[in-house]
């Protein structure tokens, strides 16, 4: 949500002095970014070009889209050719689906398909080599049945589950 539009060149010039700080204090920590709403190739390569790679530890980015989640896979192999690439050699940078789910009311959907879609995303980026995924979103925001953003939720706003969220325990075996 970068106003007015994404920069791509603002982003490193933040990213990288955020980085070195983070490194120098923390050298230890955990860092992930550039948390990016999509496969947005361009915006990506350049950051891996300016060598965020030297820092970050996973790439994140919001997978989202209306199809199918078998359909990421090319974008997360594309992803992982890219990233290494640019990482350097022996750097294992690891990538992160740090927010993408399906709303009830997109074009085509419905609660059965929502319920058998987190399952598939889970294990679709699994078999890619996403071993962090982060389903959006826990609960429905809200109960309009006409509003898209109150129907990601694995239970309903008033926290009684879903059975998208009784498949998830489903293939965690709980």
């Amino acid at each position: 949500f970068w106003k007015p539009y994404p920069n791509v060149n603002d982003y490193i010039k933040l990213a990288l002095a955020v980085s070195k700080t983070i490194r120098s204090t923390a050298p230890k920590e955990i860092f992930i970014g550039p948390a990016v709403a999509s496969f947005d190739w361009y915006f990506l390569e350049e950051c891996f070009k300016a060598g965020l790679l030297n820092y970050f530890d996973g790439v994140s980015l919001h997978g989202y889209r209306q199809s199918n989640p078998e359909t990421t896979l090319t974008d997360w192999a594309k992803l992982r050719n890219l990233i290494d690439r640019y990482a350097k050699p022996g750097r294992k940078v690891q990538m992160v689906s740090g927010e993408w789910g399906y709303s009830e009311l997109y074009n085509g959907l419905n609660l059965d398909l929502q319920s058998k879609y987190i399952t598939r995303q889970y294990l679709t980026n699994l078999m890619s080599g996403v071993n962090l995924s982060i389903w959006y979103d826990w609960k429905d925001d809200g109960p309009d049945p006409t509003e898209p953003e109150h129907h990601f939720g694995s239970v309903y706003a008033n926290l009684e589950p879903k059975p998208t969220y009784t498949n998830v325990f489903k293939l965690s075996g709980q």
